[in-house]
């Protein structure tokens, strides 16, 4: 994984090689952490089996650390880091909900996780040919297709926007919840 900073007038601040171990390592998303520094996500792992990373950095590219990301196993890919008003910071993957080598219903994860990279709590949403849906916070959401984007709102939750075949007919609509921290 190879980062730049760049000025404001083009000019590179500092360019850094981070070693995040394992095989396919691909950055999807940089966010500048209020408190200072920056959060880089991606995924990291072969075609059947990626987990999320996130590496934070300090206001000078240093590597402060580096961890990676699974639910329950399933393979994930970061597509965005969210820094929260609290300190800590939202991840989203977007994710096949299966163990199974060919893949499976695809969804979402959706993490709080500290500053330290600890994770307070972390939540599926899937859609599968049944119809399963998953609870978020009393909001029955189901799922289906790419992760696409999460925003922190001015009242400390989030929104989450993503595809949902809600009748099973094949024609994916936009979705829309909202995820109490």
């Amino acid at each position: 994984l190879y980062l730049v900073k760049y000025d404001a007038s083009g000019g590179v601040e500092w360019g850094q090689y981070y070693p995040v171990s394992g095989f396919n390592a691909t950055g999807w998303d940089v966010a500048e952490v209020p408190a200072g520094g920056y959060l880089v996500t991606g995924s990291i792992g072969s075609s059947f089996d990626n987990a999320a990373f996130v590496v934070r950095l300090n206001e000078q590219g240093e590597q402060l650390w580096a961890n990676t990301y699974k639910l329950q196993s399933f393979s994930g890919s970061g597509v965005q880091v969210v820094p929260l008003l609290d300190g800590t910071f939202a991840l989203l993957q977007s994710t096949a909900l299966s163990t199974a080598p060919s893949g499976g219903p695809q969804g979402a994860i959706i993490s709080r996780i500290n500053l330290d990279g600890s994770v307070f709590w972390s939540r599926a949403a899937t859609s599968v040919e049944d119809l399963v849906t998953v609870e978020f916070n009393g909001f029955n959401f189901s799922f289906y297709g790419q992760a696409e984007d999460l925003v922190a709102t001015p009242d400390g939750n989030l929104l989450f926007v993503g595809g949902t075949d809600i009748d099973n007919s094949g024609d994916v609509r936009p979705a829309l919840a909202k995820i109490s921290k």
